[in-house]
Parts: C-alpha cells; structure tokens; sequence
C-alpha cells in the first residue's frame, strides 16, 4: 500500500478544513432537529385542543398514536445528540494529536479511529474512542510525544505501541544511511455516557 506524506501544515489544514466541514453538517442537523420538535410540540397543542372536542373512545386511540409519535420524536433527538456527541469527540481528540506533534517534533504521518463505541466498565456506561497514530522522528521525540499524549486524556489508555528503528545500512559510497524511526500508538480514550 503506498503512503501519501503529507506536511503537517497541510495536514492541519485538512483536520481543519473537515471539521469545519463537520461543524457546519452538525449545525445544520441540529437546526432541523429543533425544528421538528418545534413542528411536533405545536402538533400535540393542537391535538389537545381537539381533544376537547371527541368522545373518551375516540381519544383513547388519538391519545396512544399521539404519544407514540412524540416517543419517536424523542428516540431521534437523543440518537442525534449521541452522533452529535461522537463527531465533537473524534475531532478534538484528533486536534489534540496534532498539537501534540508539533510540539514534540515529530510527523504524523497516519490517523485513524474505529469511532465511538459504547462500552460499559463495571456498571457504568462509557463511550470508547480508538486513535490510531503512526509518527515519524527521532527516538526521544516519539516517546516524548507518546508520554504526552498518555497524560493529555486522565481517561484513556495505551493499548499498544510499536516504534519501528531502521538499521543504519551502508551506501555504495560508503556513507551510512539513517531510516526515520515510526511509532504505531493506538490509544483508548473513555467518557462517560450519562443520562
């Protein structure tokens, strides 16, 4: 599979322009959400002043169908607080790594998260995010760049790390030739879900 390397100011600016473009769909979702539960909330108004109007039999049936659409309606709103959630999450995380890479020199030359996952940890509901990172740069530099990105998160987790040293080999001029260490780091990071 052959790698694109990217700078780290042109990969800042995709991070950027992405969530830019993620922040805007969000907004735009939401927005919509407000305004069909503003059309369902003047629907059930509505509905009660009709109820008024009808035999006890007839609003037993209005009265059930009614309310299962306002469970519904609620059922949506709450998964699209969760997606809203779950995009927030990944994105700053994803600010963090970069942030953290200019910091300690090295090159993120690969990011990847299998997304929000719902976890629970004895009892508790969590949501559990998996980054994986691939950098390049000197030895120090990547454990530097590991040990803070570990205590960026109180609430997440090494799961693995892999730093990769090229041997120095021999040219045929004879000069040696250095490879550029890499570090595969996959992180877990926890939050709690709440009510």
């Amino acid at each position: 599979m052959r790698r694109f390397k990217l700078s780290v100011t042109s990969l800042i600016f995709l991070v950027i322009g992405i969530a830019g473009i993620l922040v805007l769909s969000l907004n735009v979702a939401q927005v919509s959400q407000r305004q069909e539960q503003a059309q369902l909330n003047e629907e059930i108004e509505i509905a009660r002043m009709r109820l008024d109007k009808f035999p006890p039999q007839m609003l037993s049936s209005q009265k059930s169908e009614m309310e299962s659409q306002i469970a519904e309606a609620e059922l949506q709103l709450k998964i699209d607080k969760v997606g809203l959630y779950q995009l927030t999450q990944s994105i700053e995380a994803t600010e963090v790594v970069f942030d953290l890479a200019e910091e300690n020199l090295v090159k993120v030359t690969e990011v990847g998260s299998t997304g929000v996952t719902p976890e629970k940890l004895e009892g508790v509901d969590l949501s559990m995010t998996s980054i994986t990172v691939v950098v390049e740069g000197e030895v120090l530099d990547i454990v530097g760049f590991i040990y803070d990105w570990t205590h960026a998160y109180s609430t997440g987790m090494v799961q693995s790390v892999v730093i990769t040293v090229p041997e120095v080999t021999v040219g045929e001029d004879g000069e040696e030739i250095e490879g550029v260490p890499s570090a595969t780091v996959v992180m877990r990071i926890y939050s709690y879900v709440g009510d």
